[in-house]
């Protein structure tokens, strides 16, 4: 009867409707009752905005007919200081063939992810992309993203990317972009998409100089409600400061290892 009912909802929502199953086949959950009053998915204790779908390296997720994405929030992206599933490679590759590439640089100015800028281009033609370009965003130039069918924000230094986002009004032309072109953020670039960045920061803070600072605004593009921390198989020693933060704060963190990625739907 409850495999009856599911089917009978998977028929109802056919693209919204999605199963999370582990390598051996087991259904491990079930996700999504269409919220019509906010053109949403409900997930379990936690409203995200627009269709979302959370993959870890060891999960494949089935999906009813095609799934529509246009965010992709990573942990590592196409970085390649570290390791990328089979899964995000292949996904990669499927959103760029031919397709004409642009790198976000605002997070990199300095300090180590500033050698990534090279790496994470020629891994972008390596797999076929018609063309990578590369910009710091400003009010100069925002407009230039929406020539482009992928804006990809290469991580780095949050306050940086962020306040240049505010700066030259981004998000104002990202959710012109996103009707018809797909956003990646590596790191950083997948924090800034939340409500706000200063959890990261509260969490960060005393452990790098450039956590310690006070941005313009800590508000983020507010277009998920998932609050993204990065590299946390790199991190462990941070799983308990997250889950105290979780709990004083009443408020959810998503702990993405290298690899992962989170596929969200903006309308």
């Amino acid at each position: 009867m409850k495999h009856f009912i599911f089917l009978k909802i998977c028929s109802i929502l056919i693209n919204y409707v999605y199963v999370i199953k582990g390598d051996n086949n087991k259904l491990i959950s079930k996700n999504g009752i269409i919220d019509k009053t906010k053109k949403m998915i409900k997930y379990p204790k936690q409203k995200n905005k627009g269709v979302e779908s959370i993959m870890r390296n060891d999960i494949a997720v089935c999906v009813q007919n095609d799934m529509k994405y246009n965010l992709i929030l990573t942990s590592n992206g196409f970085n390649n200081t570290s390791y990328r599933s089979q899964k995000i490679e292949k996904l990669f590759k499927d959103i760029a063939k031919d397709k004409k590439i642009l790198l976000i640089l605002n997070a990199t100015k300095e300090g180590s992810n500033y050698n990534s800028r090279e790496d994470v281009k020629n891994n972008f033609i390596n797999i076929g992309a018609k063309t990578v370009d590369s910009i710091e965003v400003n009010k100069e130039n925002v407009k230039k993203i929406l020539e482009y069918d992928v804006v990809y924000a290469i991580g780095g230094d949050v306050a940086c990317l962020l306040d240049d986002m505010h700066d030259s009004n981004f998000k104002k032309y990202l959710l012109i972009f996103l009707k018809k072109g797909i956003f990646i953020g590596e790191s950083a670039g997948s924090i800034v998409l939340g409500e706000n960045v200063k959890w990261y920061f509260d969490i960060n803070r005393g452990t790098k100089p450039k956590y310690d600072k006070i941005l313009k605004s800590w508000e983020g593009m507010n277009l998920t409600n998932y609050n993204v921390f990065p590299h946390i198989n790199a991190k462990p020693h941070m799983i308990e400061k997250i889950t105290t933060y979780e709990k004083e704060h009443n408020m959810k963190i998503t702990q993405l290892e290298d690899g992962d990625f989170i596929l969200v739907y903006i309308n």
